[in-house]
């Protein structure tokens, strides 16, 4: 193949030179639990909801996926733990607490499990709602702006050499650079040779990024966005020397491939959105007050039914009594976690529901498709592609 100049890269690139993730998919991606979940490395790309709410879900609970096992929740049952133990001892040695006083302390209990109840059940839609639009609208609406993108140029730039095959690669390397970049932001890493060798990011690209990534207000995805507009208008009106001005029917084309580039621009915006305005800090430390302060009571409740039922010798009344010490907490603590996971999982290097390199991965296989399918040779079914006529009216050579 020939070399061809690309817009703002010189002679030095070439269509072939894409990115190829198959082997860093195939490597990292397996399955756990029989076929239960499919995993792109610790993170969770589908699973079988039927085995998930069935009995199979307490062998999920022994995997890195539950959230019981993660060190910060860890740390809170050990914290629980050591508050139980002081108090039983205290009482032990303390003598049988009278019935009335117990009884005080069993309403106040209940009273705590009724509220935490009430108030986690619209935090954790709130949290589920947030997560769901920065999926959904975020990553999505990205996802969807590319897939269009790549749909149009399919039909603008059909034919079988390396100038048009160029265009589509770098608008679709540049939209899977554009999602990889929201990860590296919301985690603020400014370390890019991971994009550059996967083939994802140039050296020419990542020297003009990096001086904007110690930028605190510079949102580097969005930048690609520009790129990709800046792109449109040379592939319009630019120079044909550096491969520009073979847009078909510039005035209408490019104002319909720019919309997209803004509509996929709005989407990380609105990511953004999400991922920088996070819920009142108030309301998540009145929540979390009140769910540890239920929990402080519950071990105080528990260690003083759990001591006179010691020194009664009745041995069912501990173990009813663990129970409820056990799932109380337990429970609140994992609606808890589980929501601040939420509000923005983009953050968590390890998130379990967000597979990014898999997203990404999919992203170039799901738009080579459509490139394969509707150009040549290989497409599409029908024959060949329309022959554009240049800007200039000229009629392009053959395909």
């Amino acid at each position: 193949e020939m070399n061809v100049p690309l817009f703002g890269m010189g002679a030095s690139a070439r269509w072939d030179d894409r990115p190829n993730l198959d082997e860093e998919y195939q490597q990292h991606w397996h399955r756990s639990l029989g076929k239960t979940m499919s995993h792109y490395k610790k993170s969770v790309w589908k699973y079988k909801a039927e085995t998930i709410v069935g009995a199979r879900v307490f062998w999920v609970c022994m995997t890195s996926q539950w959230i019981h096992t993660r060190r910060s929740t860890i740390f809170d049952t050990f914290t629980l733990a050591v508050c139980f133990g002081t108090f039983l001892l205290f009482f032990l040695a303390s003598g049988e607490i009278p019935a009335e006083q117990t009884s005080r302390l069993k309403d106040l209990t209940q009273d705590f499990h009724g509220l935490c109840t009430f108030l986690l059940g619209f935090y954790m839609n709130t949290c589920l709602g947030r997560w769901w639009a920065i999926r959904a609208d975020g990553i999505g609406g990205l996802w969807g702006q590319i897939d269009d993108l790549t749909m149009l140029l399919g039909c603008y730039f059909p034919r079988n050499d390396a100038a048009d095959r160029a265009v589509h690669e770098r608008v679709l390397r540049w939209g899977v650079l554009s999602h990889e970049l929201i990860y590296k932001q919301v985690q603020e890493c400014s370390d890019f040779s991971d994009l550059v060798q996967r083939g994802l990011l140039l050296e020419e690209e990542r020297l003009v990024l990096q001086p904007l990534a110690s930028q605190h207000l510079c949102s580097l995805p969005q930048v690609v966005w520009c790129w990709q507009v800046s792109f449109v208008g040379h592939l319009a009106y630019g120079d044909p020397a550096q491969g520009g001005s073979r847009l078909p029917h510039p005035v209408t084309v490019m104002p319909q491939l720019m919309g997209l580039c803004m509509k996929a621009r709005d989407s990380i915006g609105l990511l953004f959105t999400y991922t920088e305005s996070q819920v009142p800090m108030r309301y998540l430390q009145v929540i979390s007050i009140i769910v540890w302060t239920h929990n402080f009571i519950q071990c105080l409740n528990s260690a003083v039914t759990i001591s006179n039922s010691w020194l009664r010798d009745e041995p069912a009344d501990i173990a009813v009594e663990l129970i409820f010490l056990i799932a109380y907490p337990m429970v609140y603590l994992a609606l808890l976690r589980v929501g601040a996971g939420m509000l923005c999982p983009l953050q968590d290097k390890n998130d379990v529901d967000l597979p990014h390199g898999a997203f990404s991965y999919w992203m170039l296989r799901e738009n080579r498709s459509f490139s394969e399918a509707s150009c040549l040779p290989r497409g599409p079914p029908y024959g060949k592609p329309p022959l554009w006529r240049a800007p200039t009216g000229e009629r392009p050579s053959d395909l």
